[in-house]
């Protein structure tokens, strides 16, 4: 047994079996690996890891384990696939997932499973855990799945907590105790279904996970590091000089590092973000402003990096700047449906039907979305006055 001190929960138990897991070399590359990418760019304080938000994912999902009584097999295995849950997340966590889709077609959950199998995990699984039942609970195909997988779950309920607490933003406080305390069942189509009086605890978590998409994980000034880093990324996959191998196996050293040994253009771009010299929002096309054909054409973009890259170019030919000083910010548009099941009497329904402020909160979501052109300090007023939408025609 193994007690670990965390910021957010307190004390931390692990057994055995689970401290032999994460002492491997697979599971102590999630130290290296932060949690919000290059958000520390903007809160300095953000450099927490996706070994803490593993660690904490675990503690959340046994708690919701033992209220739902969950005899002892079925809890080990929940908290183990809880613990493993973003073992594939590649360097910079959701800063790299754009590339691993754009380019791979591959998601870090998806490399999560390739991990485990490609390593003494697989093994060390099977010593003690009925392996097959670890795999379908990671891949929501287990009656428990919901408990980590969910609009609420134990990863989303964690990193609301811990992304709040080291950014210093105070939008992320949510009641826990409420909503575990109020989880009733758990099953493969719904997920986890909720007593009607966490109805209050699940709004303030909704709200909490919109205001902070809105101050910290849309927030322009990270988009645009982001956005930066990428295309550096970018450059080395077209040129050849990366692939998916290398990003699987690299942490944040690892790849910054690596960019910054390159003789191309990718170290220009990574010298700029080592001196936090970033590029400024030139313009902004936001989701309410926009038809929604239009919105679909973009969309549709997002998903062809090719059309993506013309379009880029085109734009710097036309503002007579190098290829990689006019990007475009094309973030996923977020989802505005809430699937929370909520236990009302004898029946079961969706919180949008009970709540008002889930139906509002749909919406305001929405409207977080926006496409945006990034470029130097001294081409933003250039290339303020083109006309973006053209480029989406």
């Amino acid at each position: 047994m193994k007690i670990i001190r965390d910021t957010i929960h307190g004390d931390i138990i692990l057994d055995d079996d689970e401290v032999r897991i994460i002492d491997t070399k697979e599971f102590q590359r999630l130290r290296r690996i932060k949690q919000l990418g290059l958000t520390y760019l903007t809160y300095p304080s953000a450099n927490h890891t996706r070994f803490e938000h593993s660690l904490g994912t675990m503690y959340i999902a046994n708690n919701i384990c033992e209220k739902l009584n969950l005899d002892e097999y079925i809890k080990r295995h929940v908290r183990l696939a809880a613990l493993l849950h973003d073992l594939g997340h590649c360097p910079l966590s959701h800063t790299s997932e754009e590339i691993l889709v754009k380019f791979f077609g591959k998601k870090h959950e998806d490399l999560t499973i390739y991990k485990i199998e490609n390593s003494e995990i697989k093994d060390l699984i099977k010593e003690r855990y009925e392996y097959d039942r670890i795999v379908k609970i990671l891949k929501g195909e287990d009656t428990f799945s919901g408990i980590i997988s969910g609009t609420i779950d134990s990863d989303r309920l964690d990193y609301i907590l811990r992304d709040s607490y080291h950014t210093g933003v105070a939008y992320g406080v949510i009641d826990l105790s409420r909503i575990i305390n109020n989880v009733e069942t758990c099953d493969k189509e719904s997920g986890m279904i909720f007593d009607i009086k966490s109805k209050a605890a699940i709004e303030g978590f909704l709200i909490a996970r919109y205001l902070m998409n809105v101050s910290v994980y849309y927030h322009h000034t990270t988009r645009i590091a982001e956005r930066m880093l990428l295309k550096a990324i970018e450059i080395n996959i077209d040129e050849g000089n990366i692939g998916l191998e290398d990003l699987i196996k690299m942490d944040d050293i690892d790849l910054f590092s690596f960019l910054r040994s390159r003789k191309n253009d990718s170290k220009k771009l990574m010298d700029m973000i080592d001196s936090r010299n970033l590029y400024k929002r030139a313009l902004v096309l936001r989701y309410k402003e926009l038809e929604e054909d239009i919105i679909k054409r973009i969309i549709k973009i997002r998903n062809d990096y090719k059309k993506w890259k013309e379009i880029e170019e085109e734009i710097a030919e036309d503002l007579n700047v190098n290829y990689y000083e006019a990007l475009i910010d094309i973030p996923r548009l977020l989802e505005n449906k809430v699937n929370v099941k909520i236990k009302n009497g004898d029946k079961i329904v969706n919180i949008e039907d009970l709540s008002e402020i889930s139906k509002t909160l749909d919406e305001l979501m929405k409207n977080i979305w926006f496409v945006s052109l990034y470029t130097k300090k001294e081409y933003v007023e250039r290339a303020s006055k083109i006309n973006l939408l053209e480029y989406f025609q």
